[in-house]
């Protein structure tokens, strides 16, 4: 009966000193922080203002709406004809413009 009790203590002791170690390696183990302030920075630059003004200069209203009413009149399922047909038509238009189509 006397060696149940000292077995019974062991694993106690052994299970508060395992937690308590966990709990104090937790908070005392500084984590490295990783610095992604370049990351922001390079994302969010501030814009050439002579390409910005550029591209707002080329927004027309009726171009969008041509371009809308072109593509949105054939079906977009992949695999079908009409929509190859739809790619090749936005990649001569992206060539017409100056853009690099690969």
């Amino acid at each position: 009966m006397n060696s149940k009790f000292l077995v019974i203590g062991v694993v106690v002791v052994t299970a508060l000193a395992l937690g308590l170690g966990i709990i104090i390696g937790h908070f005392a183990i500084t984590k490295p922080t990783h610095n992604t302030s370049w990351k922001h920075d390079r994302l969010t630059k501030s814009a050439d203002q002579r390409n910005y003004q550029t591209f707002i200069d080329s927004i027309q209203a009726t171009n969008i709406e041509i371009n809308l009413k072109d593509l949105t009149s054939r079906p977009h399922l992949a695999g079908l004809p009409e929509d190859l047909e739809s790619a090749q038509v936005i990649e001569q238009r992206w060539i017409t413009d100056g853009l690099k189509v690969t």
